[in-house]
């Protein structure tokens, strides 16, 4: 008997294990670079995304995770012209319609520049179109590197460095940051007093003020470059530029989670112990991540980010056909079916993005016109932008468009406004400039340096090294960025080579004039002699064929990459 008690003590006394620490979880959707996209966009299959269908997205997301947070990383405002034409106000409306809690501030925030009468009334002269509509969002604007000349913080109304998030018991400290890139993404002159400081230094000090303050999960809504698509086919995504940098540098458990946009590029991964997503552009996919978060002891964060779920369907927006409503029916998007939602098809009514102004017939093309052509560095549609602009202004001899300025390609056949406005969504003006050879050639060499894409041109023909060029330190800083790297060969202008000793009379828009794209060493240095139309409607004028015969889209090589020796 005394045995048996033994092993019963042995068995039945020994302590209970102890429990499984409780765990709160907590989901976040991600969006980033969605440019105003209301409409749905063209794919190989059908097409992709489209508020409406968004908006049925994050709903059916909402209806399973009532506390789940919903985080945009930047460029929201600049994209369809109907909502341009609001100057951000759509995308505020189309945000709170999404239940946006917090978006990054991305470069094109800032493209709109000052109010114009009868859209805002914020009387900043350089940016009271972005002070305007992010003063009346419903959500938080979030930037914690962008100051004034001075240092100070720049925090209008609705703008902040971070913002704290309490859900599901989780105390989630989101910031925000902007690519130090902006001076030269956006019209220079709509930030010529601000400062766009290090992503990795002011990153560390808001994730710490937030940690300081509560924290225990912080989230960084990044609209910074980097992407990993120079990887190897089967390797890990590990990004460049400042999204690899702020996976890299910062110390170990800065941030648990970065929502990243700038590179339009569908990514995820793991580097270190921050998960980062990205999700393309223009709501055509969402990112979902999962943040489980333990309660007992010092808090634990484990991030688990699901497959993106691409929003693909069959086409149903009634681009211009008035005779034709939108659909209500629900129909199978990425593999659920979904209805579309009817405050986001009233909104875009209002707008007029399926009909309305951008309807108005231009006239006709013979072919599309591809931003550029397969296997060659040549574009048909940066040829027949950069003859629309010669066209403007007949005294020119050349005519340059930046490759990045486009934004949208033309179909063979009738071409309405709204595709005008698609390619060109921005608000540039052509300028015709004295520009001397030595930069022109240096205008050329830094957009074929590949960190913004070529320069496009008429009246002139140029070449450009196979290789990736040789490093130089034009500006001085003792560094070589990607956009000093020497790749030009020889350039020619009305068939003879150029002389840099010369003066040309170049037309181009006022935002390579005001140094964008890096050009404040090249085209920034032309001297103004004429403003001409805005650049869209230039190429407007130039489809419009007085015949109205369908206009030729240009086909003649102006750019040819090969084997070659760049000149310094």
């Amino acid at each position: 008997m005394k045995r048996l008690c033994g092993w019963l003590v042995v068995i039945g006394c020994r302590p209970p294990p102890a429990p499984e620490p409780e765990v709160r979880t907590l989901t976040v959707l991600a969006m980033n670079d969605w440019h105003a996209a209301f409409g749905e966009r063209e794919t190989a299959g059908g097409a992709a995304g489209g508020l409406p269908w968004l908006s049925a997205a994050v709903q059916a997301r909402r209806a399973v995770h009532p506390e789940l947070l919903l985080f945009d990383a930047g460029d929201g405002f600049q994209g369809d012209p109907a909502a341009n034409a609001t100057l951000g106000g759509a995308t505020v409306d189309a945000f709170a319609l999404l239940g946006v809690d917090a978006a990054a501030v991305g470069n094109h925030e800032f493209d709109h520049g000052p109010c114009q009468p009868g859209v805002c009334s914020d009387p900043h002269p350089l940016r009271g179109a972005l002070r305007a509509a992010v003063a009346r969002a419903p959500y938080a604007y979030l930037s914690a590197n962008v100051t004034t000349a001075g240092g100070a913080p720049w925090s209008p109304p609705g703008v902040a460095s971070s913002t704290m998030f309490t859900r599901s018991d989780v105390r989630v400290g989101v910031l925000g940051l902007t690519t130090a890139d902006t001076p030269t993404t956006t019209k220079g002159a709509h930030v010529a007093d601000l400062r766009f400081t290090d992503v990795v230094a002011a990153a560390e000090r808001a994730a710490a003020d937030l940690r300081a303050d509560g924290a225990e999960v912080v989230v960084a809504l990044a609209h910074v470059s980097g992407d990993c698509r120079d990887r190897a086919p089967d390797a890990p995504c590990t990004p460049d530029g400042e999204l690899g940098r702020l996976l890299t540098e910062l110390p170990h458990g800065t941030l648990d989670l970065i929502v990243a946009g700038h590179a339009h590029h569908a990514m995820q991964g793991r580097v270190g112990g921050t998960v980062f997503v990205e999700t393309g552009a223009h709501g055509a996919a969402l990112g979902e991540v999962t943040l489980a978060v333990s309660a007992a002891g010092p808090p634990t964060v484990e991030v688990r980010p699901a497959p993106l779920w691409e929003l693909a369907h069959a086409p149903a927006d009634p681009w211009c056909q008035p005779e034709v409503a939108y659909p209500t029916s629900a129909r199978p998007v990425g593999g659920v079916p979904l209805a579309p939602d009817p405050d986001a098809i009233a909104l875009g009514d209002h707008l007029g993005v399926w009909r309305g102004e951008g309807c108005h017939a231009v006239g006709c093309l013979d072919a599309p016109a591809a931003r550029r052509s397969p296997g060659a560095a040549d574009s048909p549609l940066g040829a027949l932008v950069a003859d629309a602009l010669l066209d403007a202004l007949p005294s020119a001899q050349v005519a340059l468009q930046n490759a990045g300025g486009l934004r949208a390609e033309l179909a063979a056949g009738p071409v309405v406004r709204r595709d005008v406005d698609g390619v060109m969504p921005f608000r540039d003006r052509s300028q015709l400039v004295e520009l001397r050879g030595a930069d022109l050639w240096r205008a050329l060499e830094i957009g074929a340096s590949g960190a913004h894409g070529l320069l496009l041109p008429a009246g002139l023909t140029y070449t450009v090294s196979a290789g990736p060029g040789r490093p130089r330190d034009l500006d001085g800083d003792g560094r070589a960025a990607l956009w000093e790297r020497a790749r030009l060969c020889a350039v020619e202008v009305g068939g003879v080579p150029l002389d840099p000793s010369a003066t040309y009379r170049v037309v181009v828009s006022d935002f390579l004039l005001g140094g964008g794209d890096h050009q404040a060493l090249g085209l920034a240095r032309g001297v103004p002699v004429a403003e001409g139309p805005p650049v869209a409607a230039a190429i407007e004028a130039w489809i419009a064929d007085p015949a109205d015969r369908c206009r030729a889209v240009p086909t003649t090589p102006r750019v040819v990459v090969q084997d070659c020796d760049p000149r310094p």
